[in-house]
């Protein structure tokens, strides 16, 4: 407890993986809970899982609301249907508001000077990414991950479950998700993982080391949905998952990083206005998740959410 008798949330949460059941969340029993939704061969049982970030603000509840808020959006931008769907995410932050903001500008500009960087990532995005690839691994019937070289084997429908993964990240959420895949695709390129070429007669497997084009032909099949998102959005990211971000021109954040955001390829320019054509304001400056929800949902955005539908949909890798 602090000296004003409040909780520190971050001692108990932080690094943690937890899922959405019913009203509730529940912390994961080990990472294994998760890559068990996609058994093998039974690829029309397995749910479309949804990945959550953590924002910067130092709020349970907000943590909480971005996996309602995700419920709510992403069956309009998406093909989702939340009848079949897992919501599922990793907390981490700091005690204080100002030292993730200061954390998250940082990791911004950085990403602006290097977009390859890595060293100015939050552990939550570290903690999403070796869930990712927990989820990727090859299992005996055991499930224990199967190893040859002493590394670990990418399952060989690896591409078919990452077309079942959605990424969703509110602000510095966002860009917490993007560092996930940025991590995968910095350890499939650096060899890490081993991908199966077929087996031999004995029905010992063939394998070789992962490399940077197999990232390229993999995370284009996920995907990530970004709400007031902050990440470089106009830098380039090849052999990364399909990606849209919904932002308003009105709101501080845009203005504080830059106009240019606002015109990349995958940005969705919201009209913040509601059903009525009334203006949906709150009192964060334009920046609340409740009011970019509102947003998407109103009928002055058809287009909008038509338009990253398409973007999600596009350069589906096969």
């Amino acid at each position: 407890m602090d000296r004003d008798g409040n909780q520190h949330y971050e001692s108990k949460l932080n690094y943690q993986m937890f899922r959405l059941e019913g009203e509730r969340l529940r912390k994961t029993e080990g990472a294994q809970e998760l890559s068990e939704l996609f058994p093998p061969g039974k690829e029309k049982e397995w749910p479309t899982l949804v990945l959550i970030s953590k924002p910067a603000i130092v709020s349970p509840q907000v943590f909480f609301d971005c996996f309602t808020s995700a419920q709510a959006i992403l069956p309009r931008v998406t093909d989702i249907d939340n009848d079949h769907a897992v919501y599922a995410g990793s907390y981490y932050g700091r005690g204080h508001l100002h030292a993730n903001i200061v954390d998250s500008i940082k990791r911004y500009r950085k990403l602006g000077s290097n977009p390859e960087d890595l060293s100015t990532m939050t552990p939550g995005g570290e903690l999403q990414a070796y869930q990712l690839l927990d989820i990727l691994l090859a299992r005996d019937e055991e499930g224990n991950v199967i190893l040859e070289d002493k590394k670990p084997v990418l399952r060989p429908d690896a591409k078919n479950v990452l077309k079942h993964i959605i990424g969703y990240g509110y602000s510095a959420g966002h860009m917490a998700n993007k560092d996930a895949f940025r991590v995968l695709r910095d350890m499939l390129g650096d060899g890490d993982v081993m991908i199966v070429t077929g087996q031999n007669e004995e029905g010992i497997l063939q394998v070789r080391e992962s490399c940077a084009a197999d990232a390229d032909k993999l995370l284009p099949n996920a995907r990530l949905v970004g709400v007031a998102g902050m990440d470089r959005m106009d830098i380039p990211n090849p052999g990364m998952p399909r990606e849209v971000d919904f932002l308003s021109p009105e709101e501080f954040t845009t203005a504080t990083l830059g106009p240019r955001l606002i015109g990349a390829p995958n940005v969705i320019k919201l009209t913040m206005r509601d059903d009525e054509g009334k203006a949906i304001t709150d009192d964060v400056g334009g920046h609340a998740q409740s009011s970019y929800v509102r947003a998407i949902l109103s009928s002055a955005n058809e287009k909008q959410c038509a338009d990253a539908r398409s973007k999600l949909a596009s350069g589906l890798a096969r």
